[in-house]
């Protein structure tokens, strides 16, 4: 009902306007002839660890469309299609891509670096059978997972500092899971026999 609208079709279309004065009428056609947009894959957002190898994102380039990447913190430039990367830090990489018919698309991306946790673990430690020593250290770290083995005379297996009572000699090795990421130790504990302490028989003299 207006003489010049906005059109946005999505596949080519013919407007057709009529326009009335004082009951004559004239019409006139336009047509829109659309162009598709480029896929732009950016790939699929992720979690890797600190430290983790360098690997691609994007995809295989389409014919002899052109690529531009950008990231956020910045960092990343390149007008492949499936550049590698190896981030830091939690990093939102961008690209843009331009078909050969003039039209460009953009997509984003998200990989989420998660820190390796530390797995602490107390110092090797020396008992005397019987007796108890904490082999954790330090405050568990809300969110993580913690796993430990041989479970043993252990006072659980599932939290960051249990206190172990092992009758021999006994490795236990610390699983500690942070997200997608995971990281371990182990602590010795060595058990020393209790004497006899034989004080002998009770006797009538």
């Amino acid at each position: 009902t207006v003489s010049n609208p906005t059109a946005s079709p999505t596949s080519a279309t013919t407007y057709t306007l009529t326009e009335t004065n004082n009951g004559c009428s004239a019409s006139n056609s336009v047509t829109i002839t659309t162009k598709a947009l480029p896929a732009a894959n950016a790939g699929s957002s992720s979690t890797v660890c600190v430290g983790e190898a360098a690997f691609t994102i994007g995809a295989a380039s389409v014919g002899s469309d052109t690529y531009a990447w950008g990231s956020t913190p910045s960092g990343l430039t390149s007008v492949i299609s499936n550049p590698s990367v190896q981030p830091t830090t939690t990093t939102t990489y961008t690209v843009t891509e331009t078909g050969t018919n003039g039209c460009s698309n953009s997509n984003s991306i998200k990989v989420t670096v998660s820190p390796i946790p530390l797995a602490a673990v107390a110092g090797a430690q020396t008992i005397c059978a019987g007796s108890s020593v904490s082999i954790g250290s330090g405050t568990a770290v809300a969110g993580n997972t913690y796993s430990w083995s041989p479970s043993t005379a252990l006072s659980s297996s599932t939290v960051s500092n249990p206190t172990a009572s092992p009758t021999s000699a006994t490795t236990y090795t610390l699983v500690e899971t942070n997200g997608g990421c995971s990281a371990s130790n182990s602590v010795a504990i060595t058990t020393k026999a209790i004497p006899a302490a034989n004080a002998g028989s009770p006797a009538t003299v």
